[in-house]
């Protein structure tokens, strides 16, 4: 078995380094939260966005796949919202059997990277089940007793959509679409920020000033990755806080930049006048990521 040591150098190595910096390869970096800002921007058919239950949804092939069709208008009608109201966070529960456990369905393709993470979900203390998949939940639409029919129906205030079986019986609905869209992975492109922090970014070289909504979960990396548009190089700089360089793999809170907001709140005072702010200092490299 590997040393730590080993381990930590083998990490060190495969990390791509571009002249003097060391980092992801933005190439096929991927995001990992987004803002209800940024999902509320997609919110058309032929660009169509929708959060859940903490997660980032991309209906954009769905609204092309069924285009035309009477029973996406209330998806059309949500597209950059958060609709977590349609659904019964109740089968969010999971098991730590290697099939289906609950209402989750093992798979080690998504969910929680971090192992603590992975074993809270799970429901055990790590000893039964240490290397446990990761659970995907079957999620299931929030249901009501039909007042026509007296049965369990989904409710569905908006309207009947798709995937969603008609009230009664019909010959014309056609139920060999598989699994519901809900319940498609393949649509998820990432988490929702629960919590969201304004912070500026000062180009010290260019006296250069951009304000940033991002989320507080997000790595220095993943914020440096929102500044790439306005700054392709931005890479190519060190960033520091109050003189302090910043460790790219923490969160702004890790990094020491406290979120002071619940503290301007308590004292009646505008949390906008004091924005955190991240000075950039050019490094003599010119990468463009």
């Amino acid at each position: 078995m590997k040393q730590p040591e080993m381990l930590v150098a083998e990490s060190a190595r495969a990390t791509p380094r571009r002249g003097l910096v060391g980092g992801p390869d933005f190439e096929f970096f991927q995001r990992r939260y987004f803002t209800p800002a940024e999902v509320a921007q997609h919110n058309v058919p032929e660009d169509l966005w929708v959060s859940y239950l903490g997660s980032v949804y991309d209906l954009t092939p769905l609204a092309h796949k069924y285009k035309g069709d009477l029973l996406l208008k209330p998806i059309v009608e949500v597209a950059g919202q958060d609709i977590s109201h349609w659904f019964d966070p109740k089968t969010r529960d999971v098991s730590c059997a290697g099939t289906r456990g609950g209402a989750g369905v093992w798979n080690g393709t998504a969910g929680p990277r971090d192992g603590a993470e992975r074993r809270e979900l799970a429901g055990v203390g790590g000893r039964d089940c240490p290397e446990a998949p990761l659970p995907i939940p079957a999620l299931k639409i929030r249901k009501h007793v039909d007042p026509l029919t007296g049965t369990l129906r989904y409710r569905t205030p908006r309207g009947r959509f798709l995937h969603v079986p008609p009230q009664l019986p019909r010959s014309d609905w056609a139920n060999d679409f598989g699994k519901p869209w809900w319940q498609g992975v393949h649509y998820e492109v990432g988490r929702l920020s629960t919590k969201t922090r304004n912070i500026r970014i000062i180009n010290t070289l260019t006296s250069q000033e951009h304000a940033l909504e991002v989320g507080a979960q997000e790595s220095m990396w993943e914020i440096l990755h929102r500044c790439l548009p306005f700054n392709a190089h931005a890479a190519s700089y060190t960033w520091k806080y109050e003189g302090k360089k910043l460790n790219m793999d923490y969160t702004l809170e890790e990094n020491g930049i406290r979120d002071e907001e619940e503290e301007f709140d308590y004292l009646n005072m505008d949390s906008t006048v004091y924005t955190p702010a991240i000075l950039l200092y050019f490094n003599d490299d010119l990468t463009e990521l």
